[in-house]
């Protein structure tokens, strides 16, 4: 993608409360397994508008590290917090989620939904493993095949945006050779791609006679239209999928 491009895609969405599919229930049933104290320390990594790290913060006592490279982001979040009451226990980090700033074994929990993509499932599982104290865990979402074979249309699409992209039990069998515990895995509701969807077509037809006289504009939003569709036709070859994984005591 294009620095202009990349800038497009900001601006598109800087309006948007979801950057990708999500789902409060989801999230819940994740965080479900994992007890957390006070004491705590929870990294939310690539947390984007923050939705799923006002849910760790309201539903668990731990402190939560919002990391993201988009400093308005983090501002915005900040913001929200404290319009919910739940912002002393909320630190923001400008933070590369392929470098992040945490020392070994100082972490009890990773969160990281519809990110790790950018830097690839398997790097992000490596890098992050030894910031987490034995017993620790990581949950993360990411996009996978749910059939062996998709159709081509579906294939030519991940094949462009995510070469990396596999089956649900290959990303079970990567966490496991990355040196962690599978505790859950499952897939994300159609639900939660459609209210992730449902604001990006709304948004697209704002901007359709805005953006008219823009050529790279209008290839932005004929792309994202394209995504829409493939999905709504597709959906049930692909998705996300929720891991729930721990590091071993020993």
């Amino acid at each position: 993608m294009s620095e202009s491009t990349e800038a497009v895609m900001v601006e598109f969405f800087k309006d948007l409360e979801l950057l990708g599919p999500a789902d409060p229930a989801s999230t819940g049933r994740a965080l479900s397994s994992i007890v957390l104290t006070s004491d705590s320390v929870v990294v939310d990594v690539g947390c984007g508008t923050g939705r799923q790290t006002l849910q760790l913060l309201e539903e668990t006592p731990a402190t939560v590290v919002a990391t993201d490279m988009q400093q308005s982001l983090l501002n915005q979040l900040q913001r929200l917090a404290a319009q919910r009451g739940v912002s002393d226990r909320l630190k923001i980090e400008r933070a590369d989620m392929a470098a992040l700033p945490f020392e070994p074994e100082s972490l009890d929990l990773l969160w990281c939904e519809a990110a790790i993509y950018n830097i690839g499932y398997e790097q992000g599982l490596r890098a992050w493993l030894p910031m987490l104290r034995a017993g620790g865990h990581l949950c993360v979402s990411e996009i996978a095949y749910f059939v062996e074979s998709p159709p081509e249309a579906v294939q030519e699409f991940w094949q462009a945006e995510y070469p990396a992209i596999t089956t649900q039990s290959r990303l079970e069998e990567l966490a496991k050779e990355c040196g962690y515990v599978v505790l859950d895995s499952f897939r994300l509701p159609k639900s939660a791609w459609e209210s992730y969807y449902g604001p990006v077509e709304e948004r697209i037809a704002a901007l359709q006679k805005v953006w008219r006289e823009d050529p790279e504009r209008q290839q932005v939003l004929a792309a994202l239209q394209s995504e829409v569709d493939l999905f709504r036709r597709y959906g049930d070859t692909y998705g996300y999928v929720f891991l729930v994984l721990e590091k071993p005591v020993s």
